[in-house]
């Protein structure tokens, strides 16, 4: 199964150096079926066997800055402020209240959060450092415990450039996102809470959250649920003093949104294809179109079923996404080509789903090699392994993984 999802990505003659590495691990003798009894003894103790493991190495060991490297986003449609300052903090805090209310039915907790405080320093900029540079800071703020025992934070951002309408959408995620640098909005954020609301003035809003403790797919569901709260502000002046602007600036960052309109997810499933599964061979094929090659991408897929589950991934490229991709100008054969491509993905997406594969389970192997103290595989060092899939497909705006990489979220 590990061979066949490098056989679309690596030359013949590499493939051959991997499967004798492979073999050599998996056979009589050899490094795997020890770890792997390491691992189903683990698992007996364990209500999860790769939860901590995950948590730590996913999201806790990088000492690289939460924003730009880590924490995604979700940028929403515009919601109508009526230009007035005075609104925005009151319809805010409105909709602070009514969260708040919603929370406490289901966490019988009373939470106090300084909604607003125009004399407070900008120290939110702290977070968005190096994490060991935070750390040091960190100690030194009496603040901090306060912030951190909140259920979340409520960012009120000031307005930021404003550009052409085809434009705008990609305006708001950047904001949403990585808040435009530090002369904009970057100070006005608390990068290591789980979950943050965002307001700007400008009509744009979102969600921001720190994924060491929460998948995508709940942080997801919450817009919709808030909404349901936030139809009827009771609007009222109230004098709004700016912030005083953070003095570091990110500009790593290219984001587009478009919307397509050519289709939708109702086309593939009149032809009985899985909408997930046509759109990762459509993302596949424009890969190809560019580059000439197809590349080493992922979906995200969710391991709710199984207790603490948190995600695995679902590699994209296979042997038939990439005859697809090769026969896609013979209209002849491409048809029943894209079938077969997609069906395989519905097959791959069903073993992930059912904890069935690879990415989790290698690290695991490699995990329990060090914990046991014995001398990490050779295997594990293989040019193969070190290809890393991309995630091109999620629900929210996450950063890609290098300075090459795309991330495409819908």
């Amino acid at each position: 199964c590990t061979v066949e999802t490098l056989e679309p990505l690596i030359p013949e003659e590499e493939l051959v150096h991997t499967r004798k590495k492979i073999q050599k691990f998996c056979g009589e003798g050899g490094l795997g079926p020890q770890l792997q009894e390491g691992l189903e003894r683990r698992a007996r103790h364990l209500n999860n066997w790769i939860y901590d493991w995950w948590v730590q190495w996913a999201y806790l060991e990088s000492r690289q800055p939460l924003p730009m490297h880590s924490n995604p986003a979700i940028s929403l449609p515009k919601w109508d402020f009526s230009d007035w300052r005075g609104q925005r903090v009151d319809k805010s805090m409105d909709w602070l209240f009514r969260i708040t209310i919603q929370f406490s039915i289901l966490l019988p907790k009373c939470f106090q959060l300084d909604v607003y405080n125009s004399d407070a320093p900008v120290m939110g900029i702290l977070t968005s450092e190096h994490r060991q540079t935070w750390c040091q800071a960190c100690s030194h703020l009496l603040k901090v415990r306060a912030i951190e025992k909140g259920l979340f934070t409520l960012c009120l951002d000031s307005p930021v450039m404003r550009v052409s309408d085809d434009r705008h959408s990609s305006r708001m995620a950047a904001q949403i996102l990585h808040v435009g640098g530090t002369h904009l909005n970057s100070g006005n954020r608390w990068f290591d809470k789980t979950l943050q609301f965002v307001v700007g003035e400008d009509d744009s809003w979102g969600l921001l959250y720190e994924q060491a403790t929460a998948e995508g797919p709940p942080i997801a569901t919450l817009p919709d649920h808030i909404l349901q709260y936030c139809k009827k502000p009771d609007p009222k002046k109230t004098p709004l003093i700016p912030l005083q602007m953070p003095k570091k600036l990110i500009n790593d960052l290219d984001i587009r949104c478009f919307d397509f309109q050519r289709f939708g997810k109702e086309l593939p499933k009149r032809h009985n294809v899985s909408p997930n599964s046509f759109i990762q061979v459509a993302l596949q094929l424009a890969y190809y179109k560019v580059h000439n090659e197809v590349c080493a991408s992922c979906d995200i897929a969710s391991q709710r079923m199984f207790r603490g589950g948190r995600t695995d991934y679902i590699r994209s490229p296979t042997n038939q996404m990439l005859k697809f991709v090769l026969a896609f100008d013979d209209p002849t054969i491409s048809l029943e080509l894209l079938r077969k491509a997609v069906e395989t993905y519905v097959a791959l997406t069903d073993q992930v789903l059912k904890g069935q594969s690879i990415d989790r389970h290698l690290l695991g192997l490699k995990l329990q090699a060090i914990e046991e103290g014995l001398s990490v595989s050779r295997l594990f060092m293989d040019t193969a392994y070190g290809i890393t899939p991309v995630e091109v497909d999620s629900i929210a705006t996450f950063i890609p993984m290098t300075g090459n990489d795309y991330v495409i979220s819908r």
